[in-house]
């Protein structure tokens, strides 16, 4: 089953909206604006669910990416304004989400259900086996995890606390992968 014409128009939009807000917001350079257009368009054609979890997931990142900026400035020496996301971290950050995505249309169908767990005219009731809604669940968790990253990072780089390695508990300067506070132990729940 084809995607439906409508669809397609909507994702253009909506992905050259989102393109367009990142490149003035600075959280997205140039080749992250074309790759997240590329990766919004892809979902939005997937259906309305898909388009509108990376939209949550992208404007939450957004916003806490800004949040201590002077502060950041001053502890990260490769601090960028407002993020500015590359092609590599848009991939990085969504491509597993993507094949989930395009692998459910390909099980059910492009011009099908719209939202994840609607199965239709078919009146089949909810299968916890079906593979489909396997994917359904995986890209959710997948932005979950995706959200809760940035904000730990995002935000626990701002805590009063010295970070620690959980491993070894031994202090490490902020900013460095690997490095947990309390602060952004907490935001990742919260982001997650």
């Amino acid at each position: 089953m084809a995607v439906p014409t409508l669809r397609l128009a909507v994702a253009a939009l909506l992905a050259t909206l989102l393109a367009a807000r990142g490149l003035r917001k600075k959280s997205l350079d140039r080749s992250g604006a074309v790759a997240g257009w590329i990766v919004g368009f892809a979902s939005f054609a997937c259906g309305p669910f898909w388009g509108v979890l990376l939209i949550t997931f992208f404007v939450a990142g957004s916003r806490v990416t800004v949040v201590g900026q002077a502060r950041k400035r001053l502890i990260e020496a490769a601090h960028k304004e407002g993020g500015q996301r590359t092609w590599v971290q848009v991939l990085c950050n969504s491509a597993p989400g993507l094949a989930t995505a395009l692998g459910f249309v390909a099980l059910r169908g492009g011009g099908g259900a719209v939202w994840p767990l609607d199965h239709g005219d078919a009146g089949d009731e909810f299968d916890a086996a079906d593979t489909a809604t396997h994917l359904a669940v995986a890209y959710i968790a997948f932005y979950a995890c995706c959200c809760g990253d940035t904000f730990a990072s995002e935000l626990g780089v701002l805590s009063p606390q010295r970070p620690r390695l959980l491993l070894s508990c031994a202090e490490v300067p902020r900013g460095t992968n690997g490095g947990v506070t309390a602060h952004g132990t907490l935001a990742s729940a919260l982001g997650g």
